[in-house]
C-alpha cells in the first residue's frame, strides 16, 4: 500500500505532545507526509511520544500558514466537528469519514488533509479554501474528538479501504454437521428435553455468527468429544 500522496497537514496544533502521537499513527498506517503549519515547538515530549514515528516527526514539513501549506498540494480536505443537518449552508456542507476513505482512492494528485487547533478547529475562513469538508460522526451531546485520536480514525478509514481483505479458512459444510451432530449429543445428555430446542438454537445461532476456522472447530470437537467420554463413563 502506498499513500505517499496523502498529507496529513496541522494547523497550529496548540500542544507538541498531539503532534507526537499523530506522527506514531502515521507511521503505525504507513503514512509519510506531515505537514505542520505555524507548530509550537518541538521538543522532547513530541519525540517521546512519536515512538516509531520519530522519522516522520523530524522530516515534517513546517509552514507559516495555511496558504503556504495549500500551495504543497492539488486537492485540500477540510475536517471539522461543527456539521449542519441542512444543506443550505453550504460551508459547513460535510461527507461522512468512511465515505471519504471509499472516495479517497479516485484523487489524484497531492491529497491534503487538513486538521485544526485542539481548541478552536478551522475558521471558517480556512474551510472556505476546502475543496471538501469531512467529519467523524460523534455524539450531538459531544462530538469533538482529541486531534491525535480524530487523525489516527481517518488515516485508519482510508487504510482499511486499501487493505487487501483478509480471509480466513471457516469450517466446511461437513465439519459443521458433525460438530452440530456432537454438540446435539451433549445436549441430550445434559438438559431437559423441554429446554433442548431453545438450547440448540442458541448454540447454533452462535456458531454461525462467529463463522469458526478449521482450528476452533477442531478445538471444540475435541472439548465436546472429552465431555462426551466423560459423562458416558459416569453412566
Amino acid at each position: 500500500m502506498n499513500f505517499k500522496n496523502f498529507y496529513v497537514i496541522l494547523v497550529e496544533p496548540e500542544y507538541e505532545g498531539n503532534i507526537g502521537f499523530v506522527a506514531r499513527h502515521m507511521k503505525v498506517f504507513g503514512f509519510e507526509n506531515l505537514v505542520l503549519v505555524n507548530p509550537p515547538k518541538i521538543g522532547d515530549e513530541a519525540r517521546r511520544r512519536a515512538m516509531k514515528g520519530i522519522e516522520i516527526l523530524e522530516k515534517a514539513i513546517i509552514v507559516n500558514n495555511i496558504e503556504e501549506a495549500l500551495d504543497i498540494i492539488d486537492y485540500a480536505v477540510g475536517t471539522s466537528a461543527v456539521t449542519h443537518k441542512t444543506e443550505k449552508r453550504h460551508l459547513r456542507a460535510y461527507m461522512d469519514v468512511k465515505e471519504f476513505a471509499r472516495k479517497a482512492k479516485k484523487i489524484e494528485g497531492k491529497v491534503g488533509i487538513f486538521f485544526g487547533r485542539e481548541s478552536i478547529g478551522l475558521k471558517d475562513s480556512e474551510l472556505e479554501k476546502m475543496d471538501i469538508m469531512v467529519h467523524i460522526p460523534g455524539s450531538s451531546d459531544y462530538p469533538v474528538l482529541n486531534l491525535s485520536h480524530a487523525v489516527t480514525i481517518f488515516l485508519y478509514e482510508i487504510f482499511r479501504e486499501e487493505r487487501p481483505p483478509g480471509r480466513r479458512k471457516v469450517m466446511n459444510r461437513n465439519a459443521k454437521r458433525t460438530l452440530y451432530r456432537v454438540l446435539d449429543e451433549l445436549i441430550e445428555e445434559l438438559i431437559p428435553s423441554y429446554r433442548r430446542g431453545p438450547t440448540r438454537l442458541a448454540f447454533r445461532r452462535v456458531i454461525e455468527r462467529s463463522m469458526p476456522t478449521e482450528w476452533e472447530y477442531h478445538r471444540m470437537m475435541g472439548l465436546f468429544m472429552e465431555a462426551l467420554k466423560r459423562i458416558k463413563r459416569q453412566e
